[in-house]
């Protein structure tokens, strides 16, 4: 009977050293790779009125609340870019934050169009 309970308390201490050694180790100890690291970056995406955009930034005029904030983006050759990117047109940017702070655009396109609830009705002819 006592080394019943022995050996089940020589378990829960090795059960949770264990636990523990585990949660504090640093990710590149528990197996993961660097490329999966990396892959863990959040993606943003923002949608608003293109102010201009150049070959290397674009600058968008984004609706927060009654404000209008003005988001000027870094365009790198990995952006993949969509049609009908002119100015004044509704897109939306998909977009990382850098090391540095810099907004880093993945991909950009042109908005959907969407219904609005206050567009008029086409009036019934009788």
């Amino acid at each position: 009977m006592r080394l019943q309970r022995f050996v089940s308390l020589f378990l829960a201490v090795g059960v949770a050293a264990g636990a523990l050694a585990a949660r504090s180790a640093p990710p590149s100890t528990l197996g993961l790779a660097a490329g999966a690291q990396r892959s863990a970056r959040r993606t943003h995406q923002a949608t608003g009125e293109l102010v201009s955009i150049t070959s290397g930034s674009l600058v968008l005029l984004h609706a927060r609340g009654r404000t209008k904030q003005r988001m000027t983006f870094v365009l790198t050759p990995d952006t993949t870019r969509g049609s009908n990117l002119v100015k004044g047109a509704r897109v939306t940017v998909f977009y990382e934050v850098d090391k540095s702070g810099r907004l880093l655009v993945r991909r950009v396109r042109a908005a959907r169009v969407r219904a609005s609830r206050h567009a008029p009705r086409a009036k019934a002819q009788h």
